[in-house]
């Protein structure tokens, strides 16, 4: 059993476990990304809590999901907000790691005049949640249905963790962001691998000119032992591979502002919706609707839906479908 951020315990129901970053994003406004020696003004900063872990995990709790987050901060300002913040959007925090000695992730975010991002993070204490430090989240991997994993922290952490959760038969969802060779012992333990375009780049080690050979290349994950690959392609939607078959899904039309969390709420909503027992299909439709979301507003974790606004967009598309 784990306690909610309200210190209550919580008993049969299942959890999903959220491993990965947790930083501090410190955000700029652009007309576009500044070349190599040059500097350009700017508009609109702001500090905002994000990290692919914390975003992920504040998606499914903001949704409706009870998700327990583990990650490692450090012993400072920027660490003890984002903890207080994760608890206040209802993100299950006793697992997280307090390390004494190195700071907390921070990233430093240009977003350009089109809402599209170029983003520098320095994990900090991320890159100390050791597997020794991750090994109490064993005692809770019975309640868990999913557990969902980046690659802001170390990666035999999450091999760890994985390994742990398949002895179980729990599923096992990796977003491969940021980009980093992966072991082919992860790869086997995990049920549900999500690159982006960028991403399955380094993945193939191959160069990716457009959506058609993306979805070729993604082929190749199959190979490697990788049941399910959903790959996320942005304003052109996503592609589904199984053994069993491919599903392209479209991306719903938004005017974006902010690309920053929009891979983030897609995954959070994506294993929200497969622990209640959807389809892949429908998850990944559920998904494509949160990543909308999320592009319409700025920052990492204000931007991340909730229920209330999926059903406004999807309303706002159906009416649009029907005019």
């Amino acid at each position: 059993m784990v306690r909610d951020g309200g210190g209550e315990m919580l008993k049969g129901n299942k959890l999903i476990l959220v491993l990965g970053g947790i930083n501090m994003d410190f955000v700029v406004k652009a007309e576009r990304i500044p070349k190599p020696g040059e500097t350009l003004i700017g508009s609109d900063f702001s500090v905002v809590p994000g990290g692919k872990g914390a975003n992920q995990a504040v998606c499914i709790a903001r949704l409706g999901g009870k998700v327990v987050l583990g990650g490692c901060l450090g012993n400072d300002y920027l660490g003890h907000k984002l903890k207080q913040g994760l608890e206040k959007e209802g993100v299950i925090t006793d697992y997280l790691i307090i390390d004494k000695k190195e700071h907390s992730g921070v990233t430093v975010i240009i977003i350009n005049k089109d809402g599209d991002n170029s983003i520098v993070l320095d994990p900090g204490a991320n890159m100390k949640f050791s597997p020794q430090r991750a090994a109490p989240l064993k005692e809770i991997l019975p309640q868990v249905s999913i557990v969902l994993a980046q690659l802001e922290i170390p990666i035999e952490t999450i091999d760890f963790i994985f390994s742990e959760a398949k002895k179980l038969k729990i599923k096992t969802v990796l977003d491969t962001g940021p980009a980093r060779p992966l072991p082919l012992s992860l790869l086997q333990n995990t049920d549900i691998l999500s690159p982006n375009k960028t991403e399955l780049e380094a993945l193939v080690g191959e160069e990716i000119k457009d959506l058609e050979c993306a979805k070729k290349k993604a082929e190749k994950l199959l190979s490697w032992g990788v049941e399910t690959v959903i790959l996320k392609l942005g304003e052109e939607g996503s592609y589904l591979l199984t053994n069993k078959g491919r599903s392209y899904f479209p991306a719903f039309k938004v005017k974006p502002v902010d690309t920053t969390a929009a891979g983030d709420a897609f995954m959070g909503a994506l294993c929200l919706s497969l622990s209640k027992g959807d389809s892949l299909p429908q998850a990944v439709e559920f998904a494509n609707l949160a990543g909308a979301c999320a592009v319409t507003k700025m920052g990492a974790q204000p931007s991340l839906p909730t229920p209330e606004d999926i059903n406004k967009l999807k309303n706002n598309l159906i009416r649009k479908r029907y005019r």
